[in-house]
């Protein structure tokens, strides 16, 4: 599914006020988590991987999308948490400042608006956990949102120094 139309949606809809923003929603596990809109290029049926050597991280492999090789990186390995038991999952396609990359989620719940009262403090999380991963939380009806860095995602998912190689 493209998501041209949520995009012009977000720019062009009088609704989208200015302190509202638009999230791909999805989970991983039971964990509530989203995207910024503007970050998200497809979301795709997870297809052929073709494993990586030496990629290390939570990137289980790289796809040959759009006569691109781009990096897979399995969320519920970077945040830790259990394997899938079944089920494919998705794919959402993103982008850091840096590059491409996909996502490999459970399932994706649509787009929402997130507002500045929604925003909760994380600063008690602190050192508890690795939660470099997370650029804010969100209060919402159905819990906490967790909205993805996706540069951090990227980095952890990646080589060690964050940087990519040159070509050859």
């Amino acid at each position: 599914m493209k998501l041209d139309m949520l995009t012009r949606s977000r720019t062009d809809s009088p609704a989208t006020r200015p302190d509202e923003r638009k999230l791909v929603r999805f989970t991983v596990a039971d964990v509530r988590c989203a995207i910024d809109i503007m970050h998200v290029r497809e979301i795709l049926q997870p297809g052929d991987l073709t494993s990586l050597p030496g990629a290390g991280g939570a990137v289980i492999g790289v796809a040959n999308h759009r006569n691109a090789a781009i990096p897979v990186v399995d969320l519920r390995q970077r945040l830790g948490l259990p394997e899938r038991r079944e089920g494919r999952g998705r794919w959402i396609v993103a982008a850091s400042r840096r590059s491409l990359f996909i996502l490999l989620v459970d399932t994706v719940e649509g787009v929402s608006s997130v507002n500045r009262k929604q925003l909760r403090d994380r600063a008690s999380l602190g050192d508890t956990t690795d939660f470099t991963w997370a650029l804010s939380v969100y209060g919402t009806d159905d819990g906490l949102l967790f909205e993805l860095d996706p540069d951090a995602i990227h980095t952890a998912s990646g080589r060690a120094d964050g940087e990519p190689r040159e070509e050859r």
